[in-house]
């Protein structure tokens, strides 16, 4: 099946293969939004400070950026280049409890790998697991960046234009029928008989895009929860209890500690270590969730509470 093609100067502008299509192009544009929405969410999620920095020669965002893309950093002493905060991998043999004998630090260009053994360095995970946040996201961003497309499309499906089978004879008449009903006529009155009414047909799809939008908004919920971020969405709902709430507000706190609990390790690790003064916070407090509002407010009810309107 030939699938109609791109104009190539657009094609090569947009820096994508010249075999896209407008499909292609749209699905791309729809996941390059959402993905980078999300990415910055997930790289803002905690805020450094602190005179290590400075020392390191590197900015206050380079940790969770990293984190976010590699998932675990190593601090350690190089004879050559002295203190270095690169990300790493597993860089051997694991210990009888799973841990690793040495990590594999990497930096940027060619040559720049290095092998510290565990124990001379401080290890930061963004998790248990070491995993980066990035391969979530960017799974989040797919599935919701499609529904995205399929919301657009649905829009676009709305302007499909009328078809109105006439022939020679009424052809006027159909082209008056079009007119009044563009107009917004209330009525419109044709002739009794068959030949002399245009036939109609509808082309109009079903209209789904709110539909979709709540899919999508089902998903990035699902994503905020994982990276402990408040969704309004429990909030505007028309009724909700005050447990819900509260309980949203408790997955958000469980999440962020998962994360957080790692990084301040690290920073004790890297004071008693290596001297360095780190200090870690998340960028967003208790006070920035989802509140507990006024119980009286008719759109929180306690638990139990008859829902009858």
């Amino acid at each position: 099946m030939n699938r109609p093609q791109l104009d190539l100067g657009y094609a090569a502008y947009s820096g994508v293969p010249k075999t896209w299509t407008v499909t292609d192009i749209g699905l791309y544009t729809y996941y390059q939004c959402r993905l980078e929405k999300y990415m910055l969410i997930a790289s803002h999620l905690y805020k450094w400070e602190g005179t290590g920095f400075e020392t390191l020669g590197v900015k206050t965002d380079y940790i969770e950026r990293m984190l976010y893309r590699y998932g675990q950093l190593c601090l350690f002493t190089d004879p050559i280049a002295g203190n270095l905060l690169l990300p790493c991998r597993n860089g051997g043999d694991l210990d009888i409890y799973g841990y690793p004998r040495r990590l594999a630090a990497f930096g940027y260009g060619q040559g720049n790998q290095f092998f510290v053994d565990y124990d001379s360095c401080v290890w930061l995970r963004a998790n248990e697991f070491a995993a980066p946040v990035k391969d979530v996201v960017e799974m989040y961003a797919s599935r919701i960046s499609y529904l995205d497309f399929v919301a657009d499309r649905v829009g676009k499906q709305q302007l499909t234009p009328w078809i109105f089978r006439c022939n020679s004879k009424n052809a006027y008449s159909a082209k008056l029928m079009f007119t009044k009903m563009e107009s917004g006529a209330e009525a419109i009155f044709t002739g009794k008989d068959e030949l002399d009414t245009p036939e109609i047909l509808q082309t109009l799809s079903e209209y789904t895009a709110p539909e979709l939008h709540a899919m999508a908004q089902e998903l990035e919920n699902e994503l905020f929860n994982f990276l402990g971020v408040n969704n309004e969405n429990i909030t505007k709902r028309e009724r909700v209890s005050v447990a819900e709430v509260e309980g949203n507000n408790y997955q958000l706190d469980f999440m962020q500690k998962l994360s957080l609990d790692f990084r301040q390790t690290f920073t004790n690790e890297a004071k008693d270590m290596f001297s360095l003064d780190f200090t870690v916070e998340p960028f967003l407090t208790i006070e920035d969730k989802a509140p507990i509002e006024d119980p009286t407010d008719d759109t929180l009810q306690e638990e139990g509470e008859d829902n009858e309107s």
